[in-house]
């Protein structure tokens, strides 16, 4: 592992973040079924009914996964 994927593999704790900066944050959309499962129990019946208007599977689970990581 490089120092780049250092930098975005640790968050800093709440307290430590400056308000007077932007902080920006990644996370992979392509997760394990089972953690997917996990994030859609945590999302509103809107973002619910939403996941289940997309075509096709992979758009699904990335769109439970972002908004289950937002949440």
């Amino acid at each position: 592992m490089n120092n780049y994927e250092l930098q975005w593999r640790f968050a800093l704790p709440v307290e430590l973040l400056n308000p007077q900066q932007v902080h920006v944050w990644r996370a992979d959309l392509d997760v394990a079924k089972s953690e997917m499962e996990k994030l859609l129990e945590i999302l509103s019946p809107d973002e619910i009914d939403r996941a289940g208007r997309f075509h096709f599977e992979i758009d699904k689970k990335r769109y439970v996964t972002a908004r289950g990581i937002l949440r």
